[in-house]
């Protein structure tokens, strides 16, 4: 996953909001198809898909986006201060 990638790369903020993104196409029920159209965001193929969830899942504990407890809630909370102040472009 390129979250992974991204972070074992030591480009941990781009893999930060590369992982944020991902987290806002999650369907309504938190739920992640086989594929998605870069594009619009369509969720292709099957749903949901338990080799994407494991990816993200991945790409958060092993790619080192949160090493220890601490930087876990502080990802956290940048993720849902993202969510919540929605761009002003």
């Amino acid at each position: 996953m390129l979250v992974e990638a991204l972070a074992l790369d030591d480009r941990r903020r781009e893999a930060v909001d590369l992982f944020t993104e991902l987290l806002d196409r999650a369907s309504p029920w938190g739920l992640y198809a086989e594929e998605m159209d870069p594009k619009t965001g369509e969720h292709l193929g099957n749903y949901p898909q338990a080799l994407t969830h494991a990816a993200l899942v991945r790409g958060l504990c092993e790619g080192g986006i949160s090493r220890s407890p601490r930087q876990a809630q502080a990802t956290r909370l940048a993720i849902r201060s993202k969510r919540e102040s929605p761009d002003k472009d």
